[in-house]
């Protein structure tokens, strides 16, 4: 291949081809200034037309932003609300269970009693338990 490309200046008078590339690359919301001119050359008004579409996208997106903070902020504290509703529930669960296991016992069904509350306390490490381990794998 090497020997059919003529040699340079091997032709008298003849100037040597050169190629130059250029590549431009640009990234924002808008255009560059002088592209941003030739828009308003081209389409008198165009570049204030451009101008304002970003500042409402801009307007747009932090509104976006916003509401999306503040739907967060509020399902944080429903939830917050949910937990201590249902911690106390399960504290006067307890209570009752508790009280119904003692009521047991002075009427003398101490065995029935015991039973019971051995339940409740398994019933609850396994929901305390399992609650755990949910927390554990759902970070992960």
């Amino acid at each position: 291949m090497a020997n059919k490309l003529p040699k340079q200046g091997s032709q008298p008078g003849r100037i040597p081809e050169r190629q130059l590339s250029v590549e431009k690359s640009y990234s924002g919301p808008l255009p560059e200034p002088r592209d941003l001119e030739y828009y308003e050359l081209t389409v008198p008004g165009a570049g204030k037309t451009i101008l304002d579409m970003a500042v409402k996208e801009q307007n747009a997106r932090h509104e976006l932003q916003k509401m999306a903070a503040e739907n967060a902020i509020q399902h944080g504290r429903e939830l917050n609300k949910i937990t201590k509703r249902g911690q106390i529930f399960a504290f006067l669960s307890v209570l009752v269970v508790a009280g119904l296991c003692f009521y047991m016992a002075y009427t003398g069904d101490s065995d029935n009693a015991t039973k019971l509350g051995i339940a409740v306390m398994i019933g609850l490490a396994a929901v305390f338990l399992g609650a755990k381990w949910s927390t554990k794998t759902s970070t992960k």
